[in-house]
């Protein structure tokens, strides 16, 4: 995709000159229309390799459950667990150098903390983890701060899941 991207905007540099050199309108035109395509090119490239980078530190893809999930965020402030945006917004966790802290709202308590720096998929996939004094506590954060309308969606079926489960026992007992 970088690739193409870069080719068309040879091809762009090629238009314009030849615009340029016979005065056209259209080679003009041309040259302007694949500047935008790179351009557009460029920006999926970049939502992609966004992606990838974050699937691989949180192990999208590889082993999944409760304690890699609580696993996947960290705390920040500190030289051996600091946490900065990357440029590519990636998230990065510093080993040994000292990054600058992101300043977010504090994860709600009871839960995994740096939830605040996870995606939707990823706190939506940490919903079913949790117990229900989790989710209340996932909930109100969510509420107040991201509401973000697929992780609310994903919690309240896991509350009215595990509500359901306990209506089940107490009817069994």
């Amino acid at each position: 995709m970088i690739f193409g991207s870069f080719g068309l905007l040879v091809l762009a540099v090629i238009f314009l000159i030849a615009a340029i050199i016979k005065s056209s309108v259209a080679l003009g035109v041309g040259s302007l229309i694949c500047t935008i395509l790179a351009a557009g090119f460029l920006l999926a490239a970049n939502a992609y390799y966004k992606k990838l980078t974050l699937d691989a530190q949180y192990g999208e893809g590889g082993e999944r459950g409760d304690s890699q999930l609580r696993r996947m965020a960290t705390t920040g402030g500190s030289a051996a667990q600091g946490v900065a945006v990357a440029g590519n917004g990636g998230v990065m966790h510093g080993g040994t150098q000292m990054m600058a802290p992101v300043m977010m709202a504090p994860a709600p308590v009871g839960i995994v903390d740096g939830y605040e720096l996870l995606s939707a998929a990823q706190a939506t996939a940490l919903v079913d983890t949790l117990n229900l004094d989790e989710l209340h506590a996932t909930r109100r954060f969510e509420v107040e701060h991201e509401a973000r309308k697929t992780v609310l969606a994903a919690i309240d079926r896991r509350i009215e899941a595990v509500v359901a489960v306990r209506k089940q026992v107490a009817v069994n007992d």
